[in-house]
């Protein structure tokens, strides 16, 4: 039989002319010519082209993968999961209560929708970097990254360590000297101690660091929602919250005589 070997479908297949008792499918790519004269063929073991009968055969090869290898982002998730679980429950008391916040005048809690904003702009570096180094796009990045759920292999899931080193590494180092990282700048936020105060370099690189817990198990920022202080599980840790200044009222022109 004519065959040619073919990637196909995240594997390997070898693609034999078809014989007298075996039709070509509706659809199939074109035969293309044959690269050797060989009666039979073996990869990883398994015999994948017999032409030693009248109609040839086709097998898809799949990649042997480890049960650890084929299960790798739930594992990953899982283990977020879990640890972020587990710090949460040890330090969850810690949060401050709302009666417990007291803010200086013209300082308030910032915004759900400003806070996601500056994610999106913080994780823009990653995404970027990402993509020219696997020549990869956004939304691929996306669709393999680790944790979302999605059965990948480990290796497909480089492009996200990336995003998720890079926003590390930039965020830390921005809040560690500001107080605020580039999202944040940009939105007019700062991360505060729970008196309003800039936060020192500490709690900055604690809350910071800890965000790798959030980017690989989404569902801890729920925290954000039902705490208080609209802290995720950073701001629990280091105790800090996200402020920005009271946006000013326009005031209504006098309209006298």
């Amino acid at each position: 039989a004519q065959w040619a070997a073919l990637a196909w479908r995240g594997g390997l297949s070898l693609v034999t002319r078809p014989g007298p008792k075996l039709q070509q499918p509706a659809g199939q790519a074109k035969i293309i010519e044959p690269i050797a004269g060989l009666i039979t063929i073996d990869l990883q073991g398994q015999t994948v082209l017999d032409s030693s009968s009248d109609n040839g055969i086709v097998v898809l090869i799949k990649e042997e993968r480890s049960a650890m290898q084929e299960n790798a982002d739930w594992i990953i998730q899982i283990v977020a999961f879990i640890t972020a679980m587990i710090m949460m429950m040890l330090f969850y008391r810690q949060a401050p209560r709302g009666d417990q916040i007291d803010l200086p005048k013209g300082i308030v809690l910032a915004s759900y929708g400003r806070r996601m904003i500056a994610g999106i702009i913080d994780l823009t570096p990653g995404f970027v970097i990402a993509g020219v180094l696997y020549d990869i796009s956004l939304g691929e990045t996306v669709q393999y990254w680790p944790g979302n759920g999605l059965p990948k292999v480990l290796a497909a899931m480089r492009p996200g360590f990336v995003v998720i080193a890079v926003t590390v590494i930039h965020t830390s180092l921005f809040e560690l000297v500001t107080a605020r990282s580039i999202g944040k700048w940009i939105t007019g936020m700062y991360v505060a101690d729970l008196a309003g105060k800039p936060a020192s370099p500490g709690p900055s690189l604690v809350r910071a660091l800890s965000r790798v817990f959030d980017l690989f198990a989404p569902l801890m920022l729920v925290l954000m929602v039902i705490s208080p202080g609209r802290q995720r599980l950073g701001d629990i840790l280091a105790k800090t919250l996200v402020v920005m200044r009271e946006p000013e009222l326009p005031q209504e022109e006098d309209e006298g005589f």
